[in-house]
């Protein structure tokens, strides 16, 4: 059986960094940010939401999610990282989210090789989280960069 690295199976992409001035008071579109993944993997669509002008969506299409993706925080706090490496599954969208910086998706996997589901459960893997957790850097925050993961 051939071995694979996991860079050879996925494409990882990291989020678009919006400025705060793009931020309005209301709209069918939200940032996804690292926050809406919650201790365990799940997904708080509605954790401290913050809205996009509409026409982002389309400005910025290729960070538009989609049900089913598969995502990680890239950054938590340094004293107790709760999330930081932790996966999650988009299972269902209310509206459009774009997908915010310091956080990561996995995109094109290659499914003739590796199964979506397997890579959840992968980076769940104790061993798998504490490895991700000794690869961050920073200080008050840790940091995972899509080459550590």
């Amino acid at each position: 059986m051939k071995s694979y690295l996991l860079k050879d199976l996925v494409e990882i992409q990291q989020g678009f960094a919006f400025k705060s001035k793009d931020y309005v008071s209301e709209s069918n579109t939200s940032s996804f940010r690292m926050s809406n993944i919650r201790p365990g993997g799940v997904v708080d669509l509605n954790h401290n939401l913050k809205f996009l002008p509409d026409i982002f969506k389309d400005q910025y299409k290729d960070f538009l999610l989609k049900e089913g993706d598969l995502v990680m925080a890239m950054t938590d706090m340094a004293q107790n990282p709760k999330i930081l490496g932790i996966p999650s599954i988009i299972s269902r969208l209310d509206k459009n989210y774009l997908l915010n910086q310091r956080v990561a998706r996995f995109k094109y996997i290659n499914k003739d090789v590796v199964d979506q589901k397997y890579l959840y459960y992968y980076f769940l893997a104790p061993q798998v989280r504490k490895y991700l957790i000794s690869e961050g850097s920073g200080g008050l925050q840790i940091n995972l960069s899509s080459k550590s993961i």
